[in-house]
């Protein structure tokens, strides 16, 4: 029997939690075929304040009311300094970020692969980055990883490539020139990406 095919992927995202979830929903909004890979299970332990502030349901799209986990509004923030207490106005949610980041992974519209710990991040010689079985033309890593799992060619070009758009980093005009051409390169790399395939409505 022959051996199945790596799924093919527009972007793997390394890292389930908020940042990756985010980056994931934008991109399936767009059409693109996203993969999230984390090595927790989740609903996962985080040990976290946890609260939101207004502009964070206009990026989810979402109303206070529609969220299904536990919310808890406020409206006043006091604060005790130098032997005085004081109240101030303000406007947030408390929530437990161990349901939250649940439920922005799942309702992101990728394809979740959990338990799944980063050993390996290669770049194939046709250009896809490959994660363990599975392999995509764009990489985004927001988790932290305990080991280093990019070969020594692979993690080169991606920090010199993330040198290069670094705004720190430029010096002559020729530079912010370069720069800014391939930003442009990369914003429309993603554009034909997303282009491809019809919008999704969440």
């Amino acid at each position: 029997m022959p051996e199945a095919l790596p799924a093919h992927y527009d972007v793997l995202v390394i890292g389930g939690g908020p940042a990756g979830s985010t980056c994931a929903r934008v991109l399936t909004a767009g059409g693109a075929r996203v993969a999230v890979i984390d090595r927790a299970e989740f609903p996962r332990v985080k040990l976290c304040g946890g609260w939101l502030s207004p502009g964070f349901w206009d990026v989810v799209q979402l109303a206070p009311s529609a969220y299904p986990r536990g919310l808890w509004e406020w409206h006043t923030c006091h604060i005790h300094y130098r032997g005085k207490t004081h109240a101030i106005a303000c406007h947030g949610w408390f929530i437990r970020r161990f349901e939250l980041d649940d439920f922005l992974l799942r309702t992101s519209g990728a394809e979740l692969h959990l338990g799944m710990p980063v050993k390996h991040i290669t770049r194939d010689p046709d250009g896809l980055w490959s994660v363990g079985g599975l392999r995509a033309r764009y990489l985004d890593i927001v988790a932290r990883l305990d080991e280093k799992p990019l070969e020594d060619a692979a993690r080169a070009e991606l920090r010199a490539a993330a040198e290069r758009l670094n705004p720190d980093t430029w010096r002559t005009a020729d530079e912010v020139a370069l720069a800014l051409e391939q930003y442009e390169t990369v914003f429309e790399s993603l554009r034909a990406v997303v282009g491809r395939h019809p919008r999704r409505r969440v």
